[in-house]
């Protein structure tokens, strides 16, 4: 009976370390390099196999060898899921759509660096649904018509800083552009730079403000292109409040033709609307008496230090 009860706290001290590994094992196990090794339209280690091949959270990598360009014999498949893509080589893969439609990214969260395609396509090169969201922080050559959301950084979560180059006109009416804000100390913020042509006609700017370091002034540029930018954001006119500086505010700048900026200025709430006791209280008044008197930056110094 005591052999019994032995073996059988064994094998739940077995089972009990077994599920404490798989409860450690990492969220991506399942992510996948599949490297692409041959130019051909189709068949093993294409570009077009690759796609069809590719699940959730896997990378799509150019091998070394890799001749280019790639050139299409028909449209790719559909790309709509989590994936990203990578190049080992030393140069950069070219991909020919030789007259076939553009690369569909129908849904997910994509990483297009390293994809270049034949410049010159008077039609949109790739096109990205209202439901993807495009992340990185790289170059793409490319024509793009955008729906989705530009994200820069290594993810869209919030505080990923990054930069997306765009080598080429793009379409990004009624698109979504999320960019992290940071405060001139706080280091870079998130950029979109189009080397060519862009029309933001009903798009949205949806910042995400960064730490506290931010001054009255600016401008801080966000977005920017080759060209004047046309068309009008669906929010242009939104005041947005900065989370840790409550007596600034932030305003869409529109002042130069070919990029889109964030202007902070003084809110004109009330220090002593934010204090409590008589000493700050006290205190507070003599700053909302200085400010009608200061120049406007010196507002912005005053950062609620009062204790």
């Amino acid at each position: 009976m005591i052999k019994r009860c032995v073996r059988r706290r064994q094998k739940l001290a077995t089972l009990l370390v077994a599920a404490g590994a798989l409860l450690h094992l990492p969220s991506n196990m399942h992510a996948a390099d599949i490297v692409v090794t041959s130019s051909a339209d189709s068949g093993p280690n294409t570009l077009r196999q690759a796609i069809l091949d590719a699940a959730a959270g896997d990378r799509i990598v150019f091998g070394p060898m890799l001749a280019s360009p790639i050139v299409l014999l028909t449209n790719l498949p559909v790309i709509d899921n989590d994936i990203s893509f990578s190049n080992q080589g030393m140069t950069a893969v070219v991909i020919d759509r030789n007259g076939n439609g553009p690369l569909v990214i129908s849904g997910g969260t994509v990483n297009l660096s390293h994809v270049n395609f034949v410049a010159g396509s008077v039609t949109p090169d790739i096109t990205l649904s209202s439901t993807s969201t495009l992340i990185g922080n790289t170059d793409i050559d490319a024509t793009m018509r955008v729906l989705g959301t530009f994200a820069p950084g290594a993810s869209s979560a919030a505080g990923s800083i990054g930069t997306i180059t765009v080598n080429g006109d793009v379409n990004a009416s009624s698109s979504t552009f999320q960019v992290d804000v940071r405060g001139a100390a706080d280091g870079p913020s998130d950029l979109v730079d189009i080397n060519g042509a862009l029309d933001v006609t009903g798009a949205t700017l949806d910042p995400n403000f960064i730490g506290s370091d931010y001054a009255a002034g600016g401008p801080l540029t966000v977005i920017r292109a080759d060209s004047a930018i046309t068309g009008v954001l669906a929010n242009e006119a939104q005041v947005f409040d900065l989370p840790n500086n409550p007596f600034l505010e932030a305003t869409i700048n529109r002042t130069l033709l070919s990029e889109i900026q964030f202007e902070f200025s003084d809110n004109g709430l009330p220090f002593a609307s934010v204090v409590t006791g008589c000493n700050q209280l006290a205190a507070a008044a003599e700053f909302d008496q200085l400010r009608t008197l200061a120049p406007p930056d010196v507002t912005a110094k005053h950062r609620v230090n009062i204790k």
